[in-house]
């Protein structure tokens, strides 16, 4: 028999409604299936049609705002890794951002900034700021943000827990509810250690991920606005 998973629409609003925290609504999200629904059967995932997992998450905007915001941050990410040439990396944190047992962010991506990293041989040290991102759990985090080191620019795969890497409040600070629920922020890099493991792709990577987010938008959009 298949395996069977639960719909991300059983916990909305009464299962989301009671969550305690950000890291809460996505383990749930991740115990709901819901990172697993357009996921190559490679990867433990269900290949449904991308327009499955709009649906899934034109009905979390209706209902739970924020827990949308977590779900949109994390596959984000979750497709860079697919997208990403660092198959160490993907094998390492695939595996618990699908569970949701761990956050992630696709930040930096174009027209918004690049971080920039300055050689401190052997390894680099990236600087700069991310506003307004989502999934900046307090449990810890992975960043996967556009940085140039050198003459090279490309995507880059960074830990909250490395030392220089600070959540600051979101700017502006808007609906403090929100932005609790969401983990909502600002991400500033001072001189933050990078290894060559952590490097994801080249910036070829970056209209890959754009036309997954667009599709998604895109599909979701069209869900809600169809007749029921």
């Amino acid at each position: 028999m298949p395996i069977m998973h639960s719909s991300p629409f059983d916990l909305a609003p009464q299962a989301l409604a009671t969550s305690r925290s950000a890291a809460h609504t996505l383990r749930r999200l991740g115990q709901a299936g819901l990172f697993r629904l357009s996921l190559p059967s490679e990867h433990g995932g269900l290949d449904a049609p991308v327009g499955d997992l709009a649906a899934a998450l034109a009905g979390l905007r209706a209902t739970h705002p924020a827990a949308a915001r977590l779900a949109l941050a994390q596959l984000g990410a979750i497709q860079a890794l697919l997208l990403g040439d660092n198959v160490a990396l993907r094998e390492f944190r695939l595996p618990a951002l699908v569970a949701g047992e761990r956050a992630a962010v696709l930040a930096g991506g174009p027209p918004g900034p690049a971080l920039e990293g300055l050689p401190s041989a052997p390894v680099w040290r990236i600087s700069g700021l991310l506003p307004g991102l989502a999934n900046l759990s307090g449990d810890g985090f992975s960043l996967i943000a556009r940085a140039r080191l050198g003459d090279t620019l490309g995507w880059v795969c960074l830990d909250s827990e490395t030392d220089g890497l600070d959540v600051l409040p979101p700017h502006p600070s808007g609906d403090a509810a929100l932005a609790r629920q969401a983990g909502l922020g600002d991400v500033r890099c001072r001189r933050v250690l990078f290894r060559v493991d952590e490097w994801l792709g080249e910036d070829s990577l970056t209209p890959a991920l754009q036309a997954f987010q667009a599709q998604i938008a895109a599909s979701a959009s069209t869900t809600c606005s169809s007749p029921v």
